[in-house]
C-alpha cells in the first residue's frame, strides 16, 4: 500500500527500526527515513499526500482526522533533513487553519491549502544532489504557505520561493526568512522515468515531476491511521 522506489525505513516510538514493505502501517510517533535514491509517496486519510525525497527524515509528530469532528483535526509533521512535497488535505481547510503544520529545524510552516515543497540542507550535508548552501528552502506550487521563525514570518504565494539561510560566520545561527523571486537551485524530483513502484498487483508507473500538478491517479498509496486504529 505504499509507493516506494528504493528503501524506506521506519523508526517507531519504541526505537525499533524496520524496513517498510507493502501494507505496513504508519503511526503517530514514527520516524520515516528514505535511503539513497529513494522516493516515497504516502496518502493520508484526510486526502492529503506527501512525497519524500532521497535522504529525508520525517517524523509523524501528531495526526488525527475524524470526518464528523473537524475541531479534532491535526496534522503535525517534522522534517529533520532532506526534502518533501506535500498536497494538503481536508485538515486545516474545514476548521482550525493552524491544524496542519510542518516543522523544520528552525521554522514552522503554516498551510493555506496548497501544494508546496520544503528542502532542509544541514551543514556538511551530502544527501541531496544540490549545490544549495546550508539552510531551509521552500517553493509553493499552488495556494500559499506561511513560514515563521523567531526572526519573523513570511508568506510565500504560488510560484514563489522562500529561504532561511544560515549565517556564514556561524552555521548555528540563521537569518530571517525571506521570499525569493527566483529558484535558489532546488534539486529536482527526478526518479527514473516510468519507474515501477510497488510489486505484483500494485505495480504502477509514477512520474514524480507530474504528480500533484497533472492529477496522476493510477497509483496505490499507503494510508496513515491515527494511533490506536
Amino acid at each position: 500500500m505504499i509507493n516506494l522506489l528504493g528503501v524506506l525505513k521506519k523508526k517507531s516510538a519504541s526505537g525499533e527500526v524496520v524496513e517498510m514493505k507493502k501494507k505496513d502501517k504508519i503511526s503517530v510517533g514514527d520516524v520515516l527515513i528514505t535511503g539513497d535514491g529513494a522516493f516515497v509517496q504516502i496518502k493520508f486519510i484526510d486526502k492529503g499526500e506527501m512525497i519524500m525525497r532521497p535522504g529525508t527524515e520525517v517524523t509523524i509528530a501528531d495526526y488525527g482526522f475524524d470526518e464528523s469532528n473537524p475541531k479534532a483535526d491535526k496534522a503535525n509533521l517534522e522534517i529533520a533533513k532532506g526534502g518533501l512535497r506535500r498536497l494538503t488535505g481536508l485538515i486545516g481547510k474545514r476548521g482550525d487553519k493552524s491544524a496542519d503544520q510542518l516543522k523544520t529545524p528552525t521554522a514552522t510552516v503554516g498551510i493555506r491549502g496548497t501544494v508546496y515543497e520544503t528542502v532542509v540542507v544541514l551543514p556538511n550535508a551530502t544527501q541531496l544532489d544540490s549545490n544549495l548552501a546550508p539552510g531551509e528552502y521552500f517553493k509553493t506550487h499552488s495556494g500559499s504557505i506561511a513560514v515563521t521563525t523567531p526572526l519573523g514570518t513570511i508568506e510565500i504565494p504560488a510560484g514563489k520561493f522562500g529561504a532561511i539561510k544560515r549565517d556564514k560566520a556561524d552555521l548555528k545561527k540563521t537569518e530571517a526568512p525571506a521570499v525569493l523571486d527566483k529558484d535558489p537551485g532546488l534539486p529536482p524530483f527526478n526518479p527514473p522515468k516510468d519507474a515501477q513502484i510497488g510489486g505484483g498487483e500494485c505495480e504502477a508507473s509514477l512520474n514524480i515531476n507530474n504528480f500533484f500538478l497533472h492529477n496522476v491517479t493510477q497509483v496505490t498509496m499507503h494510508t496513515l491511521y491515527p494511533q490506536g486504529r
